[in-house]
């Protein structure tokens, strides 16, 4: 029986294998017609000329909804950012060896960390603090530089100064388990 918190069928060969070359925090609207429609946050691990890596929490699961499926899917790049995109921030990959997909997925799914097991808060919110939990992840392995985890804070507070509705603060958390 497979694993109900994680889909990897577009997880591909070329996304395990290629070399990370930078990290993006991508925040969508859930109502593309809303200018004030809260963001539906993913991260996308660049791999190369308008390819991707897409890492995206999605709620849904579980008897009450609130049950997240990481869902990793190889992606065009440039069909990913044609979407509009009310948010982005990027950090690029400081590790001293290349870092591919696979030792991204595999750091993120090994215990401790399990970050394919994830409940939403009691309103569905909580995408932004899993994809800020792991850049923290990512920093602490050396994967992006040092600092990182606080300009993105400083990113979507400067950004919640502009449009409160669309970046809520506090952030809202769901709870890994």
């Amino acid at each position: 029986m497979g694993d109900s918190t994680l889909w990897l069928r577009g997880f591909t060969d070329e996304g395990r294998t290629s070399a990370v070359l930078a990290i993006t925090i991508a925040g969508t609207p859930v109502n593309p017609a809303d200018p004030d429609s809260v963001l539906h946050w993913i991260i996308y691990y660049d791999i190369g000329p308008g390819r991707a890596i897409k890492f995206d929490m999605l709620p849904g699961g579980g008897p009450d909804g609130m049950t997240g499926c990481l869902q990793v899917v190889v992606c065009d790049a440039t069909a990913a950012r044609a979407q509009e995109l009310a948010a982005s921030f990027t950090a690029e990959t400081a590790a001293p060896e290349p870092v591919t997909g696979q030792r991204i997925l595999d750091l993120l799914l090994d215990a401790p960390r399990r970050r394919n097991r994830y409940k939403y808060d009691e309103t569905g919110s909580g995408c932004r603090f899993w994809c800020r939990t792991v850049l923290e992840d990512l920093e602490e392995a050396g994967i992006v530089p040092a600092g990182s985890l606080g300009s993105f804070d400083e990113y979507v507070l400067r950004k919640s100064e502009e449009n409160p509705a669309r970046f809520p603060m506090p952030t809202r958390r769901g709870r890994f388990y």
